[in-house]
């Protein structure tokens, strides 16, 4: 089975980019990988294919993602690009909050990596 995505370091960004829209085990088959890999800190989600997933499907993705561990103080940035994709990634990442990280949809893939290497404000908290 050919995987939809790829995982790539670039400096200390972490970048999970998919080929195609991703279904709910894509997206679960994605996590566990990049979990193994036992990545840093900033990670940076390019959904700019799309996605193939409900607004339900996402909320039960999120609440199962909420229990991997995701070093403390880590940022997410997931960059969607169309208006749907913007508005659901928006929603996951209410779900999937946590203390530990802050999360930030973007439509410019170089907003968000500008957004990965400013410090985490302390005072923000989790986004």
């Amino acid at each position: 089975m050919n995987k939809i995505y790829s995982i790539t370091q670039h400096d200390d960004i972490t970048e999970i980019k998919f080929n195609s829209p991703p279904n709910p085990q894509d997206g679960m088959a994605a996590t566990l990988d990049l979990a193994a890999r036992k990545v840093g800190r900033k990670r940076l989600w390019d959904m700019s294919c799309g996605y193939n997933n409900s607004t339900e499907e996402l909320k039960k993705f999120a609440q199962v993602t909420r229990g991997l561990a995701l070093p403390d103080k880590s940022k997410v940035a997931v960059v969607a690009l169309d208006d749907l994709s913007f508005g659901v990634t928006r929603i996951y990442s209410a779900v999937r909050h946590d203390r530990r990280s802050q999360h930030q949809v973007f439509r410019d893939r170089d907003q968000a990596i500008a957004w990965l290497n400013e410090p985490f404000d302390e005072d923000q908290g989790p986004t």
